[in-house]
């Protein structure tokens, strides 16, 4: 199953939301922020295999969106 990024702006703070091309009804969401002078790429590796490890279970059950934030208005 692939895997999408969408990068968004909410209220100023840039986000990239991952989550499988396919999706149930049901979804969680899964935060993840960088430590105070850390950055976005620091924890894009993680949300990238996070997505791709739950993506993998398919039968009735949560889709898991995997969101990372920055932390500075944009």
């Amino acid at each position: 199953m692939s895997l999408n990024k969408e990068d968004h702006v909410v209220g100023g703070l840039k986000i990239s939301v991952y989550k499988p091309s396919i999706t149930t009804p049901s979804v969680a969401v899964l935060f993840l922020l960088h430590g105070r002078h850390g950055s976005a790429a620091q924890v894009d590796g993680t949300a990238r295999v996070l997505a791709e490890k739950t993506s993998s279970s398919t039968h009735d059950r949560r889709t898991i969106l995997i969101v990372t934030l920055v932390g500075r208005v944009y």
